[in-house]
């Protein structure tokens, strides 16, 4: 065995080489896969340390050089000529040049080289060549043992010189076979060392003579192989198994064992850096011994804990001191009723049962107190005493099983109440068990086997219990044992519990545990002892703790450190007045002198033993992470993506190596250190890129943290994307970003400020349009009017004139009217198209009808002219389609078909359907257009100028204005013409066939004005609204001349008057200021007062949007501008038609038994009845009160109700309480009942009422609904 000066210890085997680190062997053998590594065989002999190597000797002879620190190997094969026989085995050395020297088997000696060199009697003069030891020494010299002394051989020269002894050495006993060469050792002062079967020998080499020869005294069969010398400069050796000493100043010694012969010799002996000696065995292991560890001679149960220490250390009985006997041991032994304690003359008292002796440790003697009867205890004999302390004034004080407490009275001899008997009993019960006894100047600190800590103070008698939870001062338990002062500090008291070790201050009653979380072996605190030296002892269930109540600092010592057994019995101790301890287990008791345990100085060194990646281990090869073992290296390098590593470490100190413990930190990483107390390894997960620097230490064997701390530079490489040239990447695309980014913001700027400018633009455009809009509107407006005072009487001018010459004269102007206002039209249609608000309104038609109606109407004027107008039509059915929109496309190149015709020509229109399509084809045989004018005749206003004629000329917008209808319409149009010869025009519209759900209307019949208007005597009264005088004098003429006709020019002054009047109906134009017709008319149809009243609005709107929203507002009809009066009058009629009806269906309804009105008959009436209803058997209440509950006026009900039901007030209010009085009947009342329910308050009254409305009495209704 050989330990490296890294610490590690070798052992070599018959399996190969073994390191041990205290706590694992890794072994070394031979491996054909790993040469540098491997040694030549696994079957060793010995191994010895030279030059910081391991050198080894195999059994065949070879010996390796193998370098502990990088463990790589170099080989030394048998010099040539020579076998593994020839050699005597392990008498070899390695010079300082790493030369081998070995001793031939009665040959003399070799030094390995290329041509090996022997040195033997013949040739360099040695006094025999029987050699038994060799050493090389610090002056140059190689030293050698022969069979008759001493030689050295001086290596450069090759000069021997020999020293021979007085006497032949005795080397080995030759009945053995097996010869062991001798080992010599120069010890640190130079001198040579050795030792035969009888004697140790002492040289000196710079004398050259012998110093001493020291018997041995005892016999060997074999000589000492190996001598060592330890770090405190003792020389140790081993001969037939025990082990010697040898110093200057005392001389040879043995210090373990003894020798015996015949016994299996040791193969190798080996003394440590901390004093620890390896013997290691032949097929027995290795064995240890410590001379630092500590002795605590223990010994077996004879009678038991008290007996035994009371007759080994004091020749005295049991019985005899305690008057103790078999009966008293029924409960309890002895040792659990010991009590003791020292006075400040050292005087030992020792308490049991019922009697206290003192012990005087001069005179040796014991005196014997007073027994004490009062605590004595009948029931249960040999419990008495339960704690023993002393006074300030040195006076013993006891406390018994019974809670009472006496003092010692020396000049009386006798004990005498320290507090009044029964004095606990009395304050906490009967119950409570005391375990043991302090006192100081004020109080009594008492500890109870269940109860807490009890204190008194002695003076006053004032007691309190301490306990665990209370407050505000808690324990950690209630079940406490022993107690003790601190040995240096007044103010804090010691006690051992079941939960741990408790301090407790006096002043503050603070307490402090110290347990197994605090570094002590177990809870339980058995008994509690102090030493001289200020340290408390107290025995566990896991092993004797030394405590230092200053420094905190625990040392175990269990049975691997000598003791008996691990656990210890409550109260077994007992300190002897020479300063040893003595404490009682389950089976034997130990007594030892603290002062011979020492602390233990050793500062060991540590080793990284075994290096885990990712969970995996790693071994150290040329191509992997750990090109050197793990011990060697200094920096370890690991990719980013290996980065959870597990280090493990041992602290190089064998004797207790459990004990050690450990404290790393990765700097960087750690705040601090990382204390894992024994565990042997650190574990760091996902360690983020960056260099670290490791740091390990350990504590020797009593806690004191080594000087020496290894140190181990980790670096993680961090990821190409963390690497520089990354972060160089990321700065580029970042500022490309940021660059980017401004780029962006930019052209966003100016985006956003192009797009602001649009939408500006596009908001004037839209603003420029709805102005234009507004334009044509009303200037459209404005022409529709005057047109509308011009068409309308002319149509009966030329009725009266029929015949006279004045009659073509108006149907020219009525023609030019007409034409006029079909500019008009198209006009505000162009405008409508400029603007983008062209809309498709579909409906289903017969398409075919619709094209015969649209060419009847030219047909006049192509016959006028002389004109042939046809139509072929191969499209039948229905279709949906924008009747508006077609008819306008038709008639206007129909129109210009006939225009550009010459008389004799030909004007046709061709309706044919293809594929999705209808195509209507117009064809004319007029002048036709010239190819470079095609192109443009779509565009708005251009006109073609045919030879200077203006009788042609157009406005140049009828034929753009059919290309937006049927652009609109997602349609098309093209042309085809001949200059001369006529031109073709297609369009191509998307219509899909329909199905009618209904029957065209039947032709209406404008009746005779006798008929429309048969009743002249009817009261109508009708409210106009027209902002155009003339327009509203017009109509008010146009209207039947019994109408009562109220004017209004804008729709706010109408409201108002419509409200005071409640016309019969409203004829209003939309067109206004202040308040528009869809304004007024919404007032009107949400007023609760004008709701029943028609409207009809006027307006020269004609597109669909505006009489939709016209009828959305409730307005009941409407007719655009220019209108025919006649239809103007029919609309009047039929809508005032309408209402006489509904009034004679309410009136209908009203007179019928049980009416029960509903909203949808008349709202007004629903709630009219409601509040009827609210005071329906009131017959107090009139048509004032009805109508402030309605928030109107007495005429404005008297009006709505006439114009809803054409009845008055009383007469509604009469027949609804006679139809409620109807429901009365038939519900079983009677008829006077009934009248009062109904609010009549005559029932004759009510019989007369309800006869006159119904043709039968009440009674005669009863009966006939019962």
């Amino acid at each position: 065995m050989e330990q490296d000066n890294k610490g590690f210890v070798w052992v070599g085997t018959r399996n190969g080489l073994a390191r041990f680190d205290g706590i694992n062997f890794k072994l070394f053998q031979q491996s054909a896969n790993a040469r540098k590594s491997s040694i030549a065989s696994n079957l060793i002999i010995n191994i010895k340390g030279f030059n910081n190597k391991i050198w080894i000797e195999h059994e065949s002879g070879e010996i390796d050089q193998f370098d502990p620190v990088t463990e790589i190997v170099i080989g030394n094969g048998l010099p040539k000529k020579y076998k593994s026989g020839d050699f005597l085995r392990r008498a070899w050395i390695a010079d300082s040049k790493g030369i081998i020297w070995r001793i031939v088997d009665g040959a003399g000696l070799i030094k390995y080289g290329p041509t090996p060199k022997s040195y033997n009697k013949k040739t360099n003069g040695f006094d025999s060549d029987t050699l038994w030891g060799i050493a090389a020494g610090r002056d140059g010299m190689l030293w050698v043992l022969t069979n008759y002394g001493l030689s050295s051989l001086d290596e450069k020269s090759g000069k021997v010189r020999n020293y021979g002894s007085g006497q032949l050495p005795d080397y080995h006993d030759y009945r053995y076979a097996v010869r062991f060469p001798a080992g010599l050792h120069q010890r640190k002062n130079g001198q040579l060392m050795w030792a035969d079967r009888k004697f140790l020998y002492l040289f000196s080499p710079h004398q050259g003579k012998y110093l001493s020869q020291i018997p041995l005294g005892s016999r060997s069969d074999r000589s000492v192989t190996w001598i060592r010398e330890g770090l405190d400069g003792i020389t140790y050796f081993e001969r037939g198994g025990a082990i010697y000493s040898y110093n200057d100043h005392d001389g040879l010694a043995l210090v373990h064992g003894e020798t015996r012969v015949g016994k299996d010799p040791i193969q190798s002996f080996l003394v440590d850096q901390s004093g620890l000696i390896w013997l290691g065995t032949n097929a027995h292991g290795i064995s240890q011994t410590d001379l630092t560890t500590p002795f605590f001679p223990s010994f077996p149960f004879k009678e038991g804990f008290v007996s035994d220490v009371l007759k080994t250390e004091f020749n005295k009985s049991l019985s005899a001191l305690f008057d103790w006997n078999i009966q008293d041991q029924r409960f309890a032994a002895p040792g659990y009723h010991i009590r003791s304690a020292y006075d400040k003359s050292r005087h030992l008292w020792i308490g049991i049962k019922q009697q206290v002796v003192r012990y005087n440790p001069v005179t040796k003697n014991f005196f014997s107190l007073p027994k004490l009867t009062q605590i004595s205890n009948s029931s249960e004999t040999g419990i008495g005493i339960k704690g023993l302390t002393i006074s300030p004034e040195g006076a013993p004080v006891v406390i018994g099983y019974n809670r009472n407490i006496l003092i010692y009275n020396q000049s009386k001899n006798a004990w005498e109440w320290l507090l009044p008997e029964g004095y606990i009993s009395k304050k906490l019960g009967t119950n409570i068990t005391p375990q043991d006894i302090c006192m100081d100047q004020q109080h009594l600190w008492i500890t109870t086997e269940m109860d807490g800590l009890i204190v008194i103070d002695h003076k006053t008698g004032n007691l309190q219990q301490l306990k665990q939870n209370s407050s505000p001062v808690s324990l950690p338990t209630n079940q406490l044992l022993g107690v003790k002062a601190d040995p240096t500090r007044p103010d804090l008291l010691w006690i051992g519990s079941r939960n741990g070790l408790v301090c407790l201050n006096k002043k503050t009653l603070k307490a402090q545990v110290f347990n197994s979380q605090t570094g002590l072996p177990d809870n339980t605190i058995y008994t509690l002892l102090a030493d001289r030296y200020g340290n408390f002892w107290f025995g566990t269930n896991k092993g004797l703790c030394r405590f230092s109540p200053v420094t905190h600092q625990v040392q175990v010592f269990q049975t691997r450190h000598g003791l008996l057994e691990d656990e210890f019995n409550r109260f077994h101790q007992l300190a002897l007045p020479d300063g040893r301890l003595a404490f009682g287990g389950t089976s034997g008791w130990t007594l030892f002198d603290p002062d011979k345990i020492k602390e233990d100085t050793h500062q060991p060194t540590i080793a990284l033993t075994d290096l885990k990646i990712n969970n995996a281990t790693i071994e150290h090869s040329a191509d992997g992470l750990l090109t050197s073992p793990l011990n060697a290296i200094k920096e370890l390098v690991l990719p980013h993506d290996q980065n959870t590593v597990t280090l493990y470490f041992a602290g190089l100190q064998f004797n207790q190596p459990h004990d050690l413990k450990y404290r790393y930190q990765l700097t960087g990483y750690d705040n601090d250190w990382v204390h894992s107390a024994h565990i042997p390894f650190a574990n760091y997960t996902k360690i983020p890129p960056g260099t670290y620097q490791f740091m390990v230490n350990a504590s020797n064997t009593t806690g004191h943290w080594s000087k020496e701390i290894k140190r181990l530079t980790i670096t993680i490489r961090a990821p190409w994307w963390h690497s520089w040239w990354a972060y160089m990447l990321y700065a580029t695309l970042i500022a490309g970003g940021i660059w980017y980014w401004f780029r962006l913001q930019l052209i966003r700027i100016d985006l956003s400020k192009s797009v602001e400018l649009k939408k500006r633009e596009a908001q004037q455009l839209r603003t420029l349009a709805e102005m234009k809009e507004r334009f044509f509107t009303n200037v459209t407006h404005d022409f529709r009017t005057p047109l509308t005072l011009i068409l309308s009487p002319l149509a009966q001018l030329i009725e009266k004139n029929a015949g006279t010459n004045d009659a073509t004269k108006l149907q020219s102007i009525e023609r030019n009217a007409r034409q006029l206002l079909e500019l008009i039209n198209q006009l505000l249609d162009f405008s409508r198209a400029d603007a983008r608000m062209l809309t498709v309104n579909q409906s289903a038609g017969d398409l075919s009808n619709f094209c015969e109606n649209t060419i009847a109407l030219f047909i006049e004027e192509a016959s006028k002219k002389g004109l042939e107008l046809k139509l072929i039509n191969q499209v039948h059915g229905n279709y949906w389609f924008d009747a508006a929109k077609l008819e306008r496309i038709l008639a206007n190149l129909i129109g210009n078909g006939l225009k550009f015709t010459s008389a004799g020509g030909q004007v046709s229109l061709t309706v044919t359907a293809v594929q999705d399509y209808i195509i209507f084809s117009i064809t004319d045989t007029g002048i036709g257009i010239s190819d470079d004018k095609l192109a443009f005749i779509f565009d708005r206003y251009y006109q073609i100028d045919k030879n200077g004629r203006t009788e042609m000329a157009g406005s140049g917008i009828g034929l753009a204005l059919v290309k937006e209808f049927v652009e609109v319409q997602k349609g098309y149009i093209d042309v085809e013409s001949k200059y001369g010869k006529g031109s073709t025009f297609r369009v191509f519209l998307p219509y899909l066939p329909a199905i009618l759900s209904t029957k065209p209307a039947a032709e209406l019949v404008c009746p005779d004005e006798q008929l429309i208007y048969s009743n002249k005597n009817e009261e109508v009264c009708i409210l106009l609204l027209e902002d155009n005088i003339e327009l509203a004098d017009f109509i008010a003429g146009s209207l039947p001349g019994h109408y009562t006709i109220t004017k209004a020019t804008n729709g706010a002054d109408g409201l108002k008057i419509a409200l005071e009047t409640l016309p019969d109906l409203i004829i209003s134009d939309v067109m206004m200021p202040v308040m528009d017709g869809f304004e007024f008319c919404q007032q009107i149809k949400e007023h609760q007062q004008t709701s029943h009243i028609p409207v009809i609005l006027l307006t020269a709107k004609v597109e669909v949007e505006s009489r939709m929203q016209g009828l959305t507002t409730g307005a009941d009809d409407y007719l655009t501008k220019p209108f025919h009066v006649p239809e103007l009058n029919l609309r009047v009629h039929n809508l005032l038609e309408r209402q006489r009806r509904m009034r004679a269906y309410i009136q209908n309804q009203i007179g019928s038994p049980g009416f029960a009105p509903t909203k949808e008959l008349d709202p007004f009436l629903t709630k009219f009845y409601h509040v009827i209803d609210q005071d329906l058997d009131n017959s107090s209440v009139g048509v004032d009160q009805l109508a402030s509950r309605m928030n109107m006026s007495r005429s404005q009900l008297h009006r709505k109700l006439r114009a809803v039901a054409d009845m008055t007030v009383s007469d509604v209010v009469r027949n609804y309480r006679l139809s409620k009085a109807a429901e009365f009947l038939k519900a079983g009342f009677s008829s006077s009942e009934s009248a009062y329910k109904a609010g009549f308050d005559s029932p004759a009254y009510f019989t007369k009422c309800f006869k006159a409305l119904y043709g039968e009495t009440p009674s005669e209704y009863y009966k006939k609904n019962i």
